[in-house]
């Protein structure tokens, strides 16, 4: 591949982890103004070349593009029925009773729930055993993996000390008291993470540069506190159709997902987790299930890997079997 003769500009790039200044001056500065050193800054060439910042005439980067790499072929379903606003789970919590969350995980292991999505919801200082019981029941009761989702360190905390086996954290945004305390949960338990493309503020940006951006100084965050980057997953915030940008914000996440899952902005493929709940959270009334079945096929092929969703909903298990046929997954390519 002949790499475009661009010329170097590393005062602007070294330092790029989306640093706002530098996304500002992208959206001003005319594209055969913007001088980059692809060779020594690969990862900011790539990104710009795919989001259509620059164009040459030239090739693009070469880039993996088979469905091993993108991650189709390895879709895992996330089951997101444990949670604290399920009025079951909240009853069970209260009065400790392990039973009613024992049969919903056995319920989300039969439609073929890869991983079990452990979120307690708040919880007040005199309720952190909720967290350790919920933990320490739903482990007990399935052999799929375990997720552990809050956004608050002393709970992930609580549930990490209940667990035997090694879960994945639910996650981690730009915020300093989350890189303060989550990162290090992460790093002593050597569990995965979840970054959230959320800024310090929990805001999540609407476009794509910005997302990727964000990916970008989290990746960078993450790894100076220690994890491998092998172990983080990249999820990009699916809204809720109640916004009123929401189909904007929507293909400016399949768009990140497709990047980041063919090695197009880290120089080799990253895993992505979706909430596809989000999309239709408190309007299942207006909106049709038709909708979030379109967007479960987009983030199959866009090429998410981690797909959180309430899988017991009427006809999710018809269209997730329906985009396994099509896309594949590791137990069917397994022969299983």
């Amino acid at each position: 591949m002949t790499i475009p003769p661009f010329e170097a500009n590393l005062e602007e790039t070294q330092n790029f982890s989306g640093r706002p200044f530098l996304l500002q001056r992208l959206q001003e500065t005319p594209v055969a103004k913007l001088t980059f050193n692809l060779y020594t800054d690969a990862t900011v060439a790539r990104w710009l070349f795919h989001i259509g910042f620059l164009r040459t005439g030239s090739p693009e980067p070469a880039i993996q593009d088979t469905n091993r790499h993108r991650g189709i072929a390895h879709v895992k379903l996330v089951a997101d029925n444990i949670h604290g606003l399920n009025p079951i789970v909240a009853d069970a919590m209260e009065r400790l009773d392990p039973a009613p969350i024992r049969s919903l995980v056995a319920q989300c292991e039969r439609v073929g729930a890869d991983f079990i999505d452990v979120n307690p919801g708040y919880l007040s200082r005199r309720k952190l055993d909720r967290m350790a019981f919920l933990t320490e029941t739903v482990e007990e009761a399935t052999t799929a993996g375990l997720i552990l989702d809050s956004p608050n360190p002393v709970i992930l905390k609580a549930g990490l000390d209940a667990c035997t086996r090694i879960p994945i954290l639910n996650a981690l945004s730009m915020e300093e008291t989350k890189i303060r305390e989550i990162l290090p949960l992460a790093k002593e338990h050597g569990t995965r993470l979840v970054l959230l493309l959320m800024d310090d503020r929990s805001f999540t940006p609407p476009t794509v540069e910005e997302k990727l951006a964000l990916a970008i100084e989290l990746q960078d965050a993450a790894v100076k506190g220690g994890i491998n980057p092998h172990d983080l997953i990249f999820d990009p915030v699916l809204p809720s159709l109640s916004w009123d940008d929401a189909y904007a914000r929507v293909a400016a996440d399949l768009k990140t997902i497709r990047l980041i899952a063919t090695g197009a902005i880290f120089q080799e493929p990253a895993d992505t987790m979706i909430g596809l709940s989000n999309l239709r959270s408190g309007m299942r009334r207006n909106v049709p299930f038709a909708l979030e079945e379109t967007c479960l096929n987009l983030l199959a092929g866009a090429g998410v890997r981690y797909l959180l969703a309430d899988v017991l909903q009427p006809g999710f298990t018809e269209a997730f079997e329906s985009v396994l046929r099509l896309v594949g997954s590791e137990k069917n390519a397994a022969g299983e």
